[in-house]
C-alpha cells in the first residue's frame, strides 16, 4: 500500500505530522464496503497511552493517587489519536470494517497501519501469511519525544512456601537466558536480559529488532492495584470520543473523575 501510494516506509524519526500525512494518502474509498483506511484506531489506553506519554503527559501523578491524563497533553494527544477517525477520516475502528481488533483489520488489509506489539508477528504468520508488512517505531510527538508501552510477564513464589530454595531455583531458571531465548525464538516476548540483545533471532527478524531497540523509550502499561478499572474508564472515554458522543476534554474529565473515585475507594 505504501508503494502504491508512492510513500517512503516509516523509519525512526518520522513524526506525528508524517503519520497524519501518510494515513491520508493511504486512505482509499473510505465509507465503502471495500474501503481501505490509513490507520486502525482502537479505544484503548494501551494504544493511546504511548502518544499521551510522548506528548509529555502521564496517566497518574507521581504518587499514583490522582488521574492527570485530562490535562493539556492528554487533550492534545487524544485529539491527535482520535482525529484520524473523527475529523480526517483517514482512520477507522476495527469493528467498523468487520474486524475484531487492530491486527485483524491489518490482516484483512482494510488498514495500512496499526499500532501493535510483537504478538502481531506470529498472528499474521498464522492467520494472514500472505500479507507483506514492515515494522517501524511510533512517531515522534511535537515535544520531540517518542514513547512506547511495555507489557510484562513475571514469575513469583509464595512467601510462605515450604520449599523456598526450590521455588527460587525455578524462578531463576524461568527468568534465565535459556527460557528467555526460547520465548524470543517463538516470537512470544522480548528478553529482559541485556546479554540477549544481540541474539541471532534479531538479525533473522529485523522487524523484531525495531521493537527491542525501542525498549529504551518504553514505559510500563500498569497503574497499580486499580489498573483494570483505569484501563476500562479511559477506554470508555476514548470510545465516546470516537463515536462522537463527547468532546475530548469532557470525556477525559469524566474518566479522570471516575479514576479518582476508584483510587480513593469511592
Amino acid at each position: 500500500m505504501f508503494q502504491d501510494a508512492g510513500l517512503p516506509f516509516p523509519t525512526a524519526g518520522w513524526t506525528w505530522q508524517d503519520m497524519e500525512n501518510d494515513a491520508k494518502a493511504l486512505t482509499k474509498g473510505a465509507g465503502t464496503p471495500t474501503g481501505v483506511y490509513g490507520l486502525s484506531v482502537s479505544a484503548d489506553l494501551s494504544r493511546w497511552g504511548a502518544f499521551l506519554i510522548a506528548d509529555g503527559g502521564s496517566v497518574l501523578n507521581q504518587s499514583g493517587t490522582q488521574a492527570v491524563f485530562n490535562n493539556q497533553a492528554g487533550v492534545d494527544s487524544l485529539n491527535f489519536y482520535t482525529g484520524f477517525v473523527t475529523t480526517a477520516h483517514s482512520g477507522v475502528m476495527p469493528t467498523t470494517v468487520g474486524a475484531s481488533w487492530n491486527g485483524d483489520a491489518f490482516g484483512k488489509q482494510r488498514v495500512a497501519m496499526c499500532v501493535e506489539g510483537g504478538w502481531l508477528i506470529p498472528y499474521l504468520a498464522e492467520s494472514y501469511p500472505n500479507v507483506q508488512y514492515g515494522i517501524a517505531p511510533l512517531p515522534v510527538a511535537p515535544t520531540g519525544k517518542t514513547a512506547d508501552l511495555n507489557y510484562t510477564n513475571a514469575w513469583a513464589a509464595y512467601s510462605g512456601t515450604k520449599y523456598p530454595d526450590a521455588a527460587w531455583e525455578l524462578v531463576k531458571y524461568m527468568t534465565g537466558s535459556t527460557v528467555q531465548l526460547s520465548q524470543l525464538n517463538d516470537g512470544f516476548a522480548l528478553p529482559t536480559l541485556k546479554s540477549l540483545a544481540n541474539a541471532p533471532y534479531f538479525s533473522q527478524n529485523p522487524g523484531f529488532k525495531v521493537l527491542e531497540d525501542e525498549a529504551q523509550n518504553s514505559y510500563a502499561d500498569y497503574y497499580g492495584p486499580q489498573d483494570q478499572a483505569i484501563h476500562t474508564y479511559v477506554a470508555n472515554a476514548i470510545q465516546a470520543v470516537l463515536l462522537g458522543k463527547a468532546t475530548v476534554q469532557n470525556a477525559l474529565n469524566q474518566a479522570a473523575q471516575e479514576v479518582d473515585n476508584q483510587l480513593q475507594g469511592g
